[in-house]
């Protein structure tokens, strides 16, 4: 069976690409204007017992969001715009990749606040508190990205029921209705990449 054109590939574009990159740009633009307000080194890694891990500005904000995030902003542009014939699909891309857009720079960010303005970074504060608070602007962001992502378009009958097809009797005040269950191949199991390479990144895993 020949596979239909994945459709609305422009709002695909627009929540997978745009969004996330807009995002990591802004929080970008304000870390780097926090830049002469950060000790040298700066905190990196937190362990149960504080700051166990020392390095550059460069390190705190590269790998985390400047690699991970474009990474799987494309990785999910690629899920809505080559194998997006479903809503399901578009919905699930978009929704990610405004998660990681907004969830990995806010970590970034709450970072680096609980080091402006010390001497010395292995005085920070904990940052477990931020790094759980910035599940809310991210989870919230993820499901208007979901929401407003469009749906599949209604599909009508293009004939009329074949005169000779089976019926079922009912009388006059009984309904009969078809139900069946679909699933999504793969959903969970994206789901659960993205969620457990979040972890490795944000724990240090």
């Amino acid at each position: 069976m020949t596979r239909t054109r994945p459709p609305h590939r422009l709002a695909n574009a627009l929540w997978t690409l745009a969004a996330p990159l807009a995002l990591t740009g802004a929080a970008a633009a304000l870390l780097l204007s926090w830049r002469d307000r950060l000790p040298d080194p700066v905190a990196v890694h937190w362990g149960p017992d504080g700051v166990d891990r020392l390095g550059t500005l460069t390190e705190l904000w590269v790998l985390p969001v400047a690699v991970f995030v474009p990474a799987f902003a494309l990785g999910m542009w690629a899920l809505g715009h080559f194998v997006g014939q479903s809503a399901l699909t578009r919905r699930l891309a978009a929704a990610v990749a405004v998660w990681c857009g907004v969830y990995m720079p806010a970590v970034a960010l709450a970072t680096a606040a609980v080091q402006l303005d010390l001497d010395d970074a292995s005085r920070a504060g904990d940052i477990g508190g931020l790094v759980a608070l910035a599940l809310v602007p991210a989870t919230a962001l993820a499901v208007v990205a979901g929401w407003l992502t469009p749906g599949d378009a209604p599909q009508p009958a293009s004939a009329p029921v074949p005169a000779g097809a089976a019926r079922v009797p009912l009388g006059a005040h009984e309904r009969a209705s078809w139900v069946r269950s679909t699933s999504q191949a793969g959903t969970w199991a994206l789901a659960a990449v993205t969620f457990a390479s979040v972890a490795v990144l944000v724990l240090g895993v």
